[in-house]
């Protein structure tokens, strides 16, 4: 899948200096308007999470981490114990973090490929923030649809990193769970002797790491917005609308939807608002949203490969599990919907509504933060539980 993309690569790129030269305000509208969406929504939801995690490799707690929650990781994933970091920032932070830590375990050898190819596969997705203020109440007009994407979202993601533990080798990381608590404190203290910092040292490199990888993402979102203008306004997205209609028929999903879809296919956060904006049954609205936020989009897909660079992920198996992982969200969606939507939803909103209500929904500075925070008490209260369960 990667050779598709970097052989498509040149074809798209003369394409899209054409547009770009023949038409200057549309691509001038659509770059301020993927440059909006990254500055309102996934610069505050994101920048704390990539610094906290930058912090946390040179303290020496992806050590601690390795060895007091392996307890936990081996049995539910058949992943080591320094995976708990990707896996819980990954669910509580959204797109890409899950792979950018996942890329960093690989570098320093605490994960072997199957492992990572293990983590890639179930710890990228959609923020909490994003599914419940930008979709929930910024879209639907209705929290409760966003706490059932949600539950669908996350529900399906942690199945499916169940399921994958029986695709690789079990490779035991540990002898002994006797006295694990000692043992962390040890591999702690370990490190820190080793790999001597001082705290600006730390604090500055996290942030500059960070933001590096923040602005990587804005030109991501920047240049497939202008990508998916380019393919509406020269009836790309038309002709793929009629390629996926009897796919769309097939799984009983409204034709009203299908314009949503297809854009969505390229970035999911258009799909999903188009999606939403269709005079549609609800029913087929939430499939297609969930859809889109399991298949993730080929931008978001880009940006992971890129974070990946020349890691010999297998690609076909990744995609393959986003094809498992929108097979159970319908299933999931169909058990949970009944406990949800009893709620009126007001969907039929004109886009710049829609625009206005997803950017403006939440303080995502500060629920960003609290989010952050809930993320470090759920990783305290389980390190308090392997203290407990493995005292010596």
């Amino acid at each position: 899948m990667k050779k598709l993309f970097t052989g498509f690569l040149p074809f798209m790129t003369v394409l899209m200096i054409s547009f770009m030269i023949l038409h200057p305000q549309d691509t001038l509208d659509a770059a301020l308007q993927g440059f909006m969406l990254w500055a309102k929504v996934v610069l505050p939801a994101l920048f704390p999470f990539l610094v906290a995690a930058g912090l946390l490799f040179p303290t020496g707690m992806v050590d601690y981490l390795e060895v007091l929650l392996e307890p936990i990781m081996q049995p539910l994933f058949r992943l080591p114990g320094c995976a708990s970091l990707p896996t819980f920032m990954g669910f509580t932070s959204g797109f890409p973090v899950g792979a950018i830590l996942t890329r960093r375990l690989y570098d320093e050898h605490r994960i072997s490929l199957p492992e990572a190819e293990h983590l890639l596969a179930f710890t990228n997705n959609s923020s909490p923030l994003f599914v419940l203020g930008s979709v929930g109440i910024g879209l639907f007009g209705n929290p409760a649809v966003g706490a059932l994407l949600l539950c669908v979202h996350y529900g399906s993601n942690f199945l499916l990193g169940i399921s994958l533990r029986f695709t690789h080798p079990n490779v035991q990381h540990s002898t002994s769970h006797q006295h694990l608590l000692r043992k962390a404190h040890a591999a702690l203290r370990e490190y820190r002797r080793n790999h001597p910092h001082s705290i600006g040292n730390l604090l500055g490199e996290s942030i500059r790491s960070a933001f590096v990888s923040i602005t990587t993402i804005a030109g991501f979102i920047v240049i497939f917005s202008v990508l998916t203008r380019m393919l509406s306004v020269w009836g790309g997205m038309d002709l793929l609308s009629k390629l996926l209609t009897p796919l769309a028929n097939l799984f009983g999903l409204s034709s009203q939807v299908i314009s949503g879809l297809s854009r969505g296919l390229f970035e999911m956060t258009l799909g999903c608002q188009a999606t939403a904006a269709a005079a549609a049954d609800l029913t087929s609205q939430l499939m297609v949203v969930s859809l889109l936020m399991a298949f993730s989009g080929i931008s978001i897909i880009a940006q992971i490969m890129s974070i990946m660079g020349n890691v010999p992920i297998r690609w076909g198996r990744y995609m393959l599990c986003r094809g498992a992982q929108i097979g159970l969200s319908f299933v999931l969606l169909r058990i949970l919907s009944p406990f949800f939507l009893e709620i009126p939803v007001f969907a039929n909103q004109t886009l710049a509504e829609q625009t206005a209500r997803m950017l403006y929904s939440f303080d995502y500075w500060t629920l960003s933060l609290l989010l952050l925070l809930g993320s470090l008490l759920v990783l305290l209260i389980l390190l308090l539980c392997m203290a407990w369960r493995y005292r010596p």
